[in-house]
């Protein structure tokens, strides 16, 4: 079964689970809606990285996808704590600056680190949408001419 199939399959199963989970988890806590925030936001990042790779064709690993929505938790458990600090909680407010900042660096790390990892893999998808020849097109076309 080609990847893309796979993958359009995965997002189709996790949208419709997911969407019932986070329904679920805001109705479980109706009052409290923001708890569910942070699961909901690590649950979407799979999906997010099952688009990646229908659009792209290329399988983003586990550690990946684990990655980020670990760090989408954290992030969105940050900004829970912002909210709740802004309403009166006795959190000091350098201790949410701190943390949004390591979040924010961490993002930029993993970030470039995915680009640098799977770019050689997507640039050939990417250059062929912009009618260019890859490196390995380029190379191919070279040694048929003889070159």
């Amino acid at each position: 079964m080609n990847i893309r199939i796979k993958a359009l399959i995965a997002c189709i199963v996790e949208l419709f689970l997911f969407s019932f989970i986070s329904f679920f988890l805001f109705i479980a806590f109706f009052k409290l809606a923001f708890f569910s925030f942070p699961f909901s936001a690590f649950i979407w990042t799979y999906w997010g990285f099952n688009v990646f790779t229908l659009i792209f064709g290329v399988k983003v690993l586990e550690r990946y996808k684990a990655s980020y929505a670990f760090l989408n938790f954290f992030a969105v458990g940050i900004l829970i704590i912002a909210l709740i600090a802004g309403f009166g909680a006795e959190i000091n407010i350098w201790y949410i600056i701190i943390a949004a900042t390591i979040v924010t660096v961490l993002y930029i790390l993993l970030t470039v680190h995915f680009i640098k990892t799977y770019w050689r893999l997507v640039a050939e998808e990417v250059l062929r949408w912009f009618g260019k020849k890859s490196q390995t097109e380029k190379k191919s076309d070279d040694s048929m001419c003889g070159n």
